[in-house]
């Protein structure tokens, strides 16, 4: 079985000058992004294939495709990796610190 990659972020990874909401906001898009990129390069799909496979509308397939994942919203990117045949789980716990973080676990 192939190890997961663990992708955590919290207030001491962002930018100071970057309000912090803000900045894990990115980071969350960034791992879901990341998520349906490992999808795209396993399944080798051109952006043909993509657009076929992912139902979302060319703007967004564009940004999707640039990898600015600042551009899409966070429902869109889920259900991207919906279409893309990944599960996606939403775990919410206790923090250990004041404010919580965000993690995106990706698994193969």
């Amino acid at each position: 079985m192939a190890e997961s990659e663990t992708v955590v972020y919290d207030s001491r990874s962002a930018s100071p000058a970057v309000d912090f909401l803000t900045a894990g906001d990115l980071h969350l898009r960034a791992g879901l992004l990341h998520g349906i990129a490992a999808c795209v390069a396993a399944q080798d799909l051109d952006p043909a294939e993509i657009s076929a496979l992912i139902d979302i509308i060319q703007p967004s397939m564009s940004a999707l495709i640039a990898g600015d994942a600042a551009q899409i919203s966070i429902g869109m990117l889920l259900r991207a990796l919906l279409d893309c045949g990944k599960d996606v789980e939403i775990c919410i716990g206790p923090s250990s610190e004041i404010k919580g973080s965000v993690r995106v676990i990706t698994q193969p």
